[in-house]
């Protein structure tokens, strides 16, 4: 993963380059956020722990941490926790997942970031925690994946698409697109309403299908490494809907890595990223019709198969670019 990141370093001054620190250790998204790190001229990369679980009381933290905000900065017991384990500096970039990082950790370290003229930060962000002050405080920002309104016309900040999870293992192989023995597959929880739907609507695409249900997100008896990609990579569509929280997820990406077709009922990606995915109603009804026109038209859904094929491959590609693009001319503007 590291030895990635410093492509091209020896071509670059020493006080140009980026130390990178990584606040929330164990982030799955952590080998994607390296990945698009790669066109970035990176010195180091460093797990600095700052970690912090969900309060068991939140009410009482928020009034802690407005009652904390009243004390002089330099005195505050969050920014001296973040003194502790970590001195920010020009030419680096923080690196966090807020589902594991403190409110308050957050709001001071954005606060200590706005004094340096070339600092970064790479957010993920599902539950939209961040503000869009802290964004603007620092000279560039990165969210990886899920796109809020409430972020709309911040300036100096890119939202990338959210990537695979850590723990995705690519497929042995994949087939043709036409000689795939599932025309569709869902691994995951169908315990709602809205996705047991969407399973009933989709029985009435012709063909053969696989659905594995779950107890619950990341259980034990979920389908994991090369048993759950050889499905997907066996598969001509892989449905997702929405996750939980954010419209974004996981699978949307796994069915790309794995070759296959994402199905969503959202103009979200196309709107965010400009992905050429099949997209139909929230209620899955109009499914049926779409994906059996394409499994009758082959030459339709080659077409459409090879346009996600090619968007997911210039993803990988361009994004690193315009990040490397987006810290330079953020750079630039501070030095001019």
């Amino acid at each position: 993963m590291i030895e990635g990141m410093h492509a091209g370093l020896g071509t670059r001054a020493e006080d140009q380059m980026y130390s990178v620190y990584n606040l929330t250790p164990n982030m799955w998204e952590e080998p994607w956020v390296s990945h698009l790190l790669g066109d970035l001229p990176i010195s180091r990369y460093e797990v600095r722990d700052l970690w912090s679980p969900p309060p068991a009381a939140p009410r009482k933290r928020r009034v802690t941490i407005f009652l904390e905000s009243l004390i002089p900065s330099p005195l505050r017991p969050t920014r001296r926790r973040i003194r502790r384990v970590l001195r920010p500096h020009d030419h680096c970039i923080c690196i966090y997942n807020t589902w594991g990082l403190d409110h308050a950790v957050r709001r001071e370290l954005g606060r200590i970031l706005s004094h340096f003229d070339d600092v970064g930060i790479v957010s993920v962000d599902e539950p939209t925690r961040d503000s869009k002050q802290a964004y603007e405080k620092v000279t560039f920002a990165v969210r990886v994946g899920f796109d809020a309104e409430k972020y709309r016309g911040t300036s100096s900040l890119m939202v990338v698409p959210l990537g695979v999870p850590k723990n995705f293992v690519r497929p042995r192989s994949t087939t043709s697109i036409t000689d795939r023995r599932f025309v569709w597959s869902f691994l995951g929880e169908v315990k709602n309403s809205s996705r047991r739907n969407m399973v009933e609507q989709l029985e009435r695409v012709r063909g053969d299908s696989f659905v594995h249900s779950i107890t619950t997100w990341n259980a034990d008896d979920s389908i994991r490494g090369t048993g759950y990609s050889d499905i997907i990579a066996d598969s001509v569509f892989v449905p997702s809907p929405p996750a939980n929280v954010h419209r974004e997820c996981y699978r949307t990406y796994e069915a790309l890595e794995c070759d296959a077709i994402p199905v969503v009922d959202t103009d979200y990606y196309r709107r965010a990223f400009g992905a050429p995915f099949p997209i139909v109603q929230s209620d899955w009804a109009d499914a049926p019709q779409i994906l059996n026109t394409l499994l009758d038209d082959t030459q339709s859904l080659e077409k459409v198969h090879q346009e996600c094929r090619s968007w997911w491959q210039t993803a990988k590609t361009d994004y690193p670019r315009r990040i490397s693009a987006l810290a330079e001319a953020s750079r630039a503007r501070h030095d001019a």
